[in-house]
């Protein structure tokens, strides 16, 4: 079904987004401490 492909590449989206974001947070955690 369609639906179960855009669910796919909607996880696959938020994962790269997630990703990004805990190596901006770990960044910045890093410089913080």
């Amino acid at each position: 079904h369609p639906e179960h492909l855009g669910g796919a590449v909607n996880v696959c989206l938020w994962s790269k987004l997630f990703q990004q974001t805990f190596r901006i947070f770990n960044l910045s955690c890093r410089e913080t401490f």
